[in-house]
């Protein structure tokens, strides 16, 4: 089966109360979307982006509708639940969701002060 298209989901924009690692500055940001969308545009005319934070944005998208879902939230855990929660509606019966950073500590990422 080919893909008929795919979703691209991030704020890609710094959050002021957000204490992360890759939290970066917006002149930076700016450069991550431009190579996101450099990397995938060879499927440019198969991909949907959709700016801003997942559970406000995942409203545009059809229930039941979606093959695979792969999440990268916020690092938190009310921001992977929400997701976990919004994304569930999307995925087919027979979909699959999966994510990033599976390990023992919660502490994956550099501390930052």
């Amino acid at each position: 089966m080919k893909m008929k298209s795919y979703y691209m989901i991030d704020l890609w924009r710094n959050l002021s109360y957000w204490n992360k690692p890759l939290n970066k500055s917006t002149l930076e940001f700016k450069a991550i979307y431009d190579e996101a969308l450099m990397k995938t545009e060879p499927w440019s005319k198969k991909r949907i982006i959709l700016k801003g934070r997942s559970c406000d944005v995942l409203n545009n998208i059809e229930e039941n509708s979606l093959d695979f879902v792969y999440i990268d939230a916020d690092h938190t855990l009310k921001g992977i639940i929400i997701d976990l929660i919004k994304s569930l509606a999307k995925v087919k019966n027979d979909g699959y969701i999966a994510g990033d950073d599976f390990c023992n500590s919660i502490w994956q990422h550099e501390k930052r002060l």
